[in-house]
């Protein structure tokens, strides 16, 4: 788990596609966005901790030729991730949390 839409599986790093998440770190604004981002870290951490994991790369919305490098999505991949064949995004969105956002 690397933040509330980024997970990091096989040596790959992977932004979930559907929902954004407020920045963590260093990229916050300030320290409620960091309190923000924590929170929806932990609930996708809570999601995904029984297990029950399907994560589908997608083809992502940067410009052709850019995958895979700093100018497309910062070098991410793109995916869906489901557990119990349920989308992790519009789970997060249903539970309502405000730092949730399509």
């Amino acid at each position: 788990m690397i933040d509330g839409d980024t997970i990091g599986i096989r040596g790959k790093t992977v932004r979930l596609v559907g929902f954004d998440t407020p920045e963590a770190g260093m990229n916050a604004k300030c320290e409620a966005e960091r309190t923000l981002a924590a929170n929806a870290t932990a609930k996708l951490r809570q999601l995904v901790a029984d297990g029950g994991l399907d994560l589908a790369l997608v083809p992502c919305a940067c410009p052709p030729g850019t995958e895979g490098t700093q100018a497309c999505n910062y070098g991410r991949a793109c995916g869906i991730l489901k557990v119990a064949d349920k989308d992790v995004a519009a789970m997060l969105i249903e539970q309502g949390a405000p730092s949730m956002r399509r």
